[in-house]
């Protein structure tokens, strides 16, 4: 991939404009979840990964373990930038960075391959200089860019007949952040029908050790029992049916609990799962052909599992539907006009829960009724398109 920036003007200016705005918009409003990282970092700096779990420092909800071995060394740069916040935030937000530059390079490579050159250069502008991707990073400061490039990351692997590597990058962004296991359908079915049975089980075995040793400082700092109901609860943090979100169930209203039942019989909850997963059904049905596991295929279905699970299950945050966009940036030049569409309504999405002034009457209107209603549709229509384009690429 690295081979692709030689001699590729466009794609390197792509990626030094890209990083310029990122470095610019570092910390230029104040955001809770920025400073979130700066403080682990710190605090890992001097104390144990399980440490964190018993103190939980700035009191934020604990994510699963593997990226605070990332912090950890971090936390040791930030200790000769203490005077400097602007600096501490860009140094936690570098590890984000570089993954956004290699799935850009992903999206150039898939895009060439199975596309166009053309279509290459303005996937890769579209994604890495894309105004959700920077803002939900480098001023959010979010790392759902790592999720991005590993899941990015796992399709590339996968398609190049490397079975262990790609399915060791999943398990790894499954314990950074659970909406990784949007694409698990995908996962499942590619792993039992491409991988044999033997060398599965091994590879089984393998990924069960890794994901013990990931957890190990976890069990012997707090013990088995309370790491089991710790694990057990990471998927219920945010037990609302839309928290700031255009899906299928904002019209609830957002933050509602999913635990409500709809119409008094079945929880919402129920519901976004049962949803979920019989459109992730039609979405991996046709890979039990072999024909149907080409690369340009596995790409489109990884977009809709991630779109899908946006929005169609509850505990969806405003963010969840950017997940998306990556896999939708490989074909952009294909379907633009829709892609834009997506685009549109992704940075809507993130906009619903915006504090700053600046942003406020655009903001209210966006969390009207009328308006929750209207985009929700709007995103329901968009995802059958899609659907639809899948079924011709199928055909095709």
């Amino acid at each position: 991939m690295l081979r692709n920036l030689q001699g590729n003007k466009s794609l390197v200016l792509i990626i030094i404009t890209g990083l310029f705005m990122r470095v610019i918009l570092n910390n230029i409003v104040d955001s809770n979840d920025a400073q979130s990282f700066v403080i682990w970092a710190n605090f890992l700096s001097q104390n144990s990964v399980g440490k964190l779990y018993e103190t939980l420092p700035g009191n934020y909800l604990p994510y699963p373990p593997t990226y605070y071995y990332v912090l950890k060394p971090i936390g040791f740069i930030l200790n000769f930038f203490k005077n400097s916040e602007w600096i501490s935030q860009l140094i936690v937000k570098l590890p984000v960075f570089a993954s956004e530059v290699i799935s850009t390079l992903i999206i150039y490579k898939f895009t060439r391959k199975l596309i166009s050159r053309k279509g290459a250069t303005i996937s890769a502008a579209f994604f890495f200089l894309h105004p959700a991707i920077i803002y939900n990073t480098s001023i959010w400061g979010q790392i759902d860019s790592i999720i991005i490039m590993s899941s990015l990351a796992f399709v590339f692997f996968a398609t190049l007949g490397k079975e262990v590597l790609a399915l060791t990058i999943y398990l790894i962004s499954v314990t950074i952040k659970l909406q990784a296991l949007a694409i698990l359908p995908l996962v499942a079915v590619w792993s039992l029908m491409s991988i044999k049975i033997l060398r599965l089980r091994n590879y089984s075995i393998i990924l069960i050790l890794l994901g013990s040793l990931i957890f190990l400082p976890l069990f012997i700092t707090k013990g088995i029992q309370w790491s089991s109901r710790y694990l057990y609860s990471l998927p219920h943090q945010y037990p609302y049916t839309s928290i700031y979100a255009y899906n299928l169930w904002a019209f609830s209203g957002f933050l509602t609990l999913d635990k409500t039942k709809f119409l008094e019989l079945i929880p919402y909850r129920f519901l976004g799962l049962t949803a979920y997963w019989i459109i992730a059904a039609l979405i991996i049905l046709p890979f039990l052909k072999n024909k149907n596991r080409k690369p340009k295929i596995i790409l489109f279905a990884a977009f809709l599992l991630f779109f899908d699970f946006a929005f169609f299950s509850t505990r969806i945050h405003s963010r969840y539907l950017i997940y998306s966009l990556p896999f939708a940036s490989v074909f952009v030049s294909q379907f633009p006009l829709e892609i834009i569409a997506l685009s549109f309504l992704i940075i809507l999405n993130l906009m619903l829960p915006m504090p700053y002034e600046a942003t406020k009457s655009l903001v209210l209107f966006l969390n009207q009724k009328t308006s929750i209603i209207l985009f929700s549709l709007f995103g329901l229509f968009l995802f059958f398109v899609f659907m639809n384009k899948y079924r011709k690429l199928i055909q095709r």
